[in-house]
C-alpha cells in the first residue's frame, strides 16, 4: 500500500519546482554516496513506479532494492538528484566547513549556500 502524502512520520514532504532546479545545480551525488534517508528526484525517470509524494520524487528506504531498480549505483548518481532535508543540509553544510550563519529554515536558501560552495 503507498504510503499517504501526510505520512505521521514524514508529514507532507512536497518540493518546489526551483528546489528541485537548485538541487540539480548542487550535484551532490558528484561529492557524497547514496544512501538510504535520502529524498530524490528521477531527473530521467527510471523509476516506473508511481510516487507516493509528487510525480518523480522518491525516499530512498531500502538501499539495496533502489540502486537494482535504477540499474547500479553508477546510474543512479547520473540520474538521481538528491533533495536533502533541512537537517540533511546542515550536515552537508558542515562537512563542507561551510558557515550556517543566521537560522533558516527555508530549504532554497540552504541548497543555493550549498550549490554556491561547489
Amino acid at each position: 500500500m503507498p504510503m499517504s502524502k501526510t505520512d505521521p512520520v514524514l508529514g507532507t514532504v512536497r518540493f518546489t519546482e526551483d528546489e528541485i532546479h537548485t538541487a540539480g545545480a548542487m550535484r551532490l551525488y558528484d561529492r557524497f554516496t547514496p544512501t538510504a534517508g535520502h529524498f530524490v528526484f528521477d531527473a530521467n525517470g527510471n523509476v516506473t513506479k508511481p510516487s507516493p509524494f509528487q510525480p518523480g520524487v522518491y525516499f530512498v528506504l531500502n538501499y539495496d532494492y533502489f540502486m537494482n531498480l535504477v540499474g547500479g549505483v553508477d546510474s543512479f548518481r547520473k540520474s538521481m538528484v538528491w533533495l536533502p532535508t533541512i537537517e540533511q543540509c546542515f550536515e552537508i553544510l558542515n562537512h563542507l566547513d561551510c558557515p550556517i550563519g543566521e537560522a533558516t529554515t527555508s530549504r532554497i536558501e540552504l541548497y543555493r549556500r550549498i550549490a554556491s560552495t561547489s
